[in-house]
């Protein structure tokens, strides 16, 4: 008799809408959101660290401790089986002219999904720094996916190229569109199977890091736009009990 495998009940989970983009309200259409929007502010220089921003992916939080809202779903809580996370991830830098010639015009961006732990309130515990995903002590963590691009400010590179003509500058696509084209492999898209388990006390985050890469300390500040959609994939499973409930 031939063995029947059992595949796994999988459902899409909801997404938080903490990060969402927000509709101009003359649209008026009544849609609430779309996808997620990151502003990272970037500080002036390569030699001025890397500058980090995390987000949460899905509404995982924990449960609520207080126990004012809590129902049997909460005792069971909201464990689950990441099984696939499929999406587009667009990175585009500012493209104005600069009145500093000290502004960092190319930035190397790395966005990654891990899963983190949380307190009760589903915010992380460590500092933003310790989840930079591009320094060297990220390399051996537990990135479900990671990706890199180098980008950078055109306008303002031909700008001060022209200002100055022996200016040599580090140029890259204006965006990981242009150039990286619309590949698996390069472009924004991002699709990651996997069967991490994901448990009552940890969230799916995005992180997103950023350093310059030209320029120096005495330039301005600048903000690179993250802008996408994801979708999560994922088995449901009940937390309630004492198993796996070892550690402190």
């Amino acid at each position: 008799m031939a063995r029947r495998t059992r595949r796994p009940t999988v459902v899409w989970l909801p997404l938080d809408i903490t990060n969402r983009i927000q509709e101009p309200a003359a649209a008026n259409s009544g849609l609430a959101n779309a996808g997620f929007q990151i502003g990272l502010n970037v500080t002036g220089g390569a030699n001025s660290g890397i500058n980090t921003q995390v987000w949460p992916i899905v509404k995982d939080e924990p449960q609520n401790i207080a126990g004012l809202t809590e129902t049997l779903s909460d005792l069971e809580g909201s464990a689950y089986r990441l099984r696939r996370v499929v999406g587009k991830i667009f990175v585009q830098p500012p493209q104005t002219t600069s009145a500093n010639a000290n502004d960092v015009t190319s930035w190397m961006v790395t966005v990654g999904l891990i899963v983190l732990r949380v307190d009760n309130t589903g915010a992380i515990l460590a500092p933003l720094p310790q989840y930079a995903v591009n320094i060297m002590d990220a390399t051996r963590d537990p990135w479900i996916w990671r990706r890199s691009w180098c980008v950078s400010n055109q306008v303002a590179i031909n700008q001060l190229n022209t200002a100055v003509p022996d200016t040599k500058q580090l140029i890259f696509p204006s965006s990981n569109v242009n150039g990286y084209g619309g590949g698996v492999a390069d472009g924004p898209h991002m699709d990651a199977k996997t069967a991490r388990l994901v448990s009552d006390e940890e969230r799916l985050f995005g992180v997103v890091s950023a350093i310059g890469l030209d320029g120096n300390t005495q330039g301005d500040d600048q903000v690179i736009g993250i802008f996408g959609e994801v979708r999560v994939l994922a088995s449901m499973r009940k937390q309630s009990g004492n198993r796996r409930n070892a550690s402190r």
